[in-house]
């Protein structure tokens, strides 16, 4: 699929999104960044909106998060009008496409003006493991970095070792856990984009040597 085309398309649909949260604090906008297609075989990804990534996860959170349990052991709200609200006026959205078909999507949200927040990211489980999704996110880390966001900050399950490795390698900080009902139990975790906050966090809070390297590895569903 041309990129030229597709951005063409939304023109000629008037589809093209409003500014987001992210967009007006930072400055910049995701069209200089998106459209844009990672890994071997090119697969696109895209802005989409909340409705389209809320479709999406509804219909695939089953079969990809729980695992085909019937049920989550976890409570969340999903009818709570101010959740829409908020998604809606804080988000950004992107979907995954493979010859048209959306096979995943990811959403972020800026936590304050100076931290990026990785909400949320779901995959068909065909296409995880496939390199598409280490090519996607570290152009995302270094696109934020770029537009000088101090610090990137996930929630990842304790059990989700692969994701934990993932982030570490590529230079996040286990900050803490945090226990809710909608969740469980999360790893806190922290990338810094400025060394002297990172500096400050290490002398402060942790012991020994430090090294960071700048190749994300992940495959499949990562941030929770």
């Amino acid at each position: 699929m041309s990129l030229h085309w597709f951005v063409n398309l939304l023109k000629n649909q008037g589809a093209l999104l409003e500014k987001t949260l992210t967009e007006t604090l930072l400055g910049f906008s995701w069209d200089k960044y998106f459209p844009k297609t990672f890994g071997q075989n090119n697969w696109l990804v895209r802005r989409s909106s909340f409705e389209e990534c809320c479709t999406f996860t509804e219909f695939h959170y089953k079969e990809v998060i729980l695992d085909g349990r019937s049920h989550s052991p976890f409570l969340w709200d999903d009818q709570d009008s101010r959740r829409t609200s908020y998604y809606k006026r804080c988000g950004d959205f992107f979907a995954f496409e493979a010859d048209r078909e959306v096979f995943g999507v990811f959403c972020g949200n800026c936590a304050d003006w100076s931290t990026y927040y990785l909400r949320h990211t779901l995959l068909k489980k065909k296409f995880q493991g496939t390199g598409f999704y280490q090519a996607f996110i570290k152009y995302f880390l270094e696109l934020l970095g770029s537009e000088g966001v101090p610090r990137i900050e996930a929630d990842i399950h304790p059990g989700n070792h692969r994701s934990i490795h993932v982030c570490l390698k590529a230079g996040f900080i286990i900050k803490g856990m945090s226990l809710s009902e909608r969740w469980g139990a999360v790893l806190h975790l922290i990338k810094y984009f400025d060394r002297n906050r990172q500096e400050v966090f290490l002398n402060q809070f942790c012991h020994g040597t430090w090294s960071v390297t700048d190749s994300p590895e992940p495959s499949g569903q990562i941030f929770n």
